[in-house]
């Protein structure tokens, strides 16, 4: 059966009713895909069901929502993947180390002397001028 999209303008194009036989006035909403099935290398049928007409009233499937956001996060990943670059992952990965590092060179300045954690760390503690820290490598 056709879609009526002037009585039910949400719902998305090429897409079919099938009536409800127990259930007068009550439609399955769903679109047909061909696809190629991988184990017999034949073109099979595949049916999406979009949503439900039951009362006069259209509302959508949940798992065609759910489908519909898990594609559109998809979109958002490569989309952030291009922007950020393919090492990104690796790179955040290495500055969480680093400032793993760092966290730990702080607590052990807080317990030990200055002279004593730069032979240990192999970092010296110097003054600038305008009086805020800075660690340096030798």
């Amino acid at each position: 059966m056709r879609v009526d999209y002037k009585k039910f303008p949400d719902i998305p194009p090429n897409c079919q009713l099938n009536a409800k036989p127990n259930r007068p006035g009550d439609f399955q909403v769903f679109r047909e895909n061909h696809v190629l099935d991988e184990k017999t290398g034949k073109k099979k049928t595949v049916r999406e069901t979009i949503g439900i007409i039951k009362n006069g009233q259209f509302s959508f499937g949940e798992l065609w929502l759910e489908r519909q956001e898990h594609r559109r996060l998809l979109e958002e990943v490569e989309t952030l993947r291009k922007l950020v670059g393919k090492n990104a992952l690796s790179q955040t990965n290495e500055l969480a180390q680093i400032s793993e590092k760092i966290k730990a060179v702080f607590k052990m300045q807080q317990k030990m002397p200055t002279s004593r954690l730069e032979i240990v760390t192999g970092l010296s503690f110097r003054l600038n001028p305008s009086s805020s820290a800075r660690w340096q490598a030798h």
